[in-house]
């Protein structure tokens, strides 16, 4: 899958890649290929994700997957990300594994975006309807009974490998870990406002400001304006192309 890391930004659309990756060509002087692998305790009968640097292997395991991470957002701007899962010899979702990968890459791009936006303080109203929201799409997910909610359940493993690869990595480095909500609270800041102003009948009634503040209610007019900057991706076979709607 090429894209963006998910912690900044949704390409417009995902697309899967052959086993072997075409190594990413924006700029080769930022370009760093890690690896997935799959290790196995023979004492324990476990196996869990570890992710190796470039340049290095880990003797009598698989490797499942490579991440190519195009460091180059202090250069031009943006990062780009190449994740090529092969998780067909273990029991894993190729999209758990992919975002594995990516949350350990991008460690310390997250921790960063995470220190200087945080996740925004939402009303209770606001909180009961977002938690309802990931409970009510865990809940579809598991069924499994069409692939619009199979694909909700796949980009969902993603989130979950972010946060765990995220985590993996934090461990290693003594730092703050992140779980799943945290992830998902993340990437959901800029959808708060619409959220505030669908549930609270103030807001919705047009009646946004009491406040005498007038700083603090511009503020509120800033953050609850309808923005509407959003799209919708569907993935689909490799024969034919994502469906892209915006």
């Amino acid at each position: 899958m090429l894209r963006k890391p998910l912690i900044f930004a949704l390409l417009a659309a995902l697309a899967f890649a052959a086993p072997t990756p075409d190594i990413l060509s924006y700029d080769a002087a930022f370009n760093f290929t890690w690896s997935i692998w799959d290790v196995v305790d023979n004492a324990t009968n476990t196996s869990s994700l570890h992710v190796l640097p470039p340049n290095t292997t880990w003797v009598n395991q698989t490797c499942i997957g490579l991440v190519v991470f195009n460091a180059s957002m202090y250069d031009q701007g943006w990062d780009y990300l190449q994740v090529v899962p092969n998780s067909s010899t273990v029991n894993m979702s190729n999209y758990y594994v992919g975002g594995y990968g990516e949350g350990y890459v991008t460690h310390d791009r997250i921790d960063f975006v995470y220190d200087s936006m945080g996740i925004y303080k939402l009303s209770p109203k606001a909180q009961t309807w977002v938690n309802e929201h990931i409970a009510y799409m865990e809940e579809q997910s598991s069924l499994q009974n069409s692939t619009f909610w199979v694909q909700v359940s796949n980009l969902l493993a993603l989130m979950q490998g972010i946060a765990d690869g995220y985590s993996a990595r934090a461990k290693e480095l003594g730092t703050r870990e992140l779980n799943f909500t945290q992830i998902f609270y993340l990437n959901f800041n800029t959808e708060y406002g619409d959220v505030e102003t669908a549930v609270d009948d103030e807001l919705k009634e047009g009646v946004h400001f009491r406040a005498t503040d007038r700083f603090q209610a511009q503020v509120k007019k800033r953050q609850y304006r309808d923005q509407h900057c959003s799209a919708l991706i569907k993935v689909t076979s490799m024969s034919k192309p994502p469906l892209m709607m915006s």
